[in-house]
């Protein structure tokens, strides 16, 4: 069979193609972990920040209107809440309106526990690092693709002769 290696083509055995596209498979959910690792890292790190402004709304508000323009909000919020420029970005960014108390409730809801969104970190780093697990999700397309429904149906119309 011929495929391409490293970008050479190449005639392989059956069992050598299926070797290589199971190395493909790893390589794209190692991929695709570490790309989720990073984007739940940022999510934890905003989140962290949001979790500061709500325990002190009421300084971060005070703080902001004092400030003569973004700018200096975004710098006086960075030093006085220890916060990085994405967090206090991410702050600045929110709809500050009268908080309706229904409203209020779901933003904490929405903030997760410390113990949730590093549950979700250690997660993805388990399966970075696991490779049995990787196994199980490089396998889990080709999984799908054999659960999907055959074209053995019984036949729905019937040939009809219209001589």
């Amino acid at each position: 069979m011929l495929a391409l290696v490293d970008g050479q083509p190449q005639t392989l055995p059956l069992k050598a193609v299926l070797a290589h596209y199971i190395e493909f498979r790893r390589e794209v959910v190692r991929r695709r972990t570490e790309y989720d690792l990073e984007k739940a890292r940022a999510r934890a790190h905003i989140l962290e920040g949001l979790k500061i402004a709500l325990d002190n709304l009421d300084e971060v508000i005070k703080t902001i209107r004092a400030s003569a323009d973004v700018d200096k909000a975004r710098a006086n919020l960075m030093t006085g809440f220890g916060l990085s420029e994405i967090q206090a970005q991410a702050i600045l960014d929110m709809r500050l309106a009268p908080p309706r108390r229904p409203r209020a409730q779901e933003d904490r809801r929405r903030v997760p526990r410390g113990d949730q969104g590093d549950r979700r970190l250690e997660d993805i780093r388990l399966t970075r690092l696991g490779s049995s697990r990787n196994q199980g999700r490089a396998r889990r397309p080709q999984d799908q693709v054999l659960r999907r429904p055959t074209h053995a149906d019984r036949r729905r119309l019937q040939p009809r002769d219209d001589r």
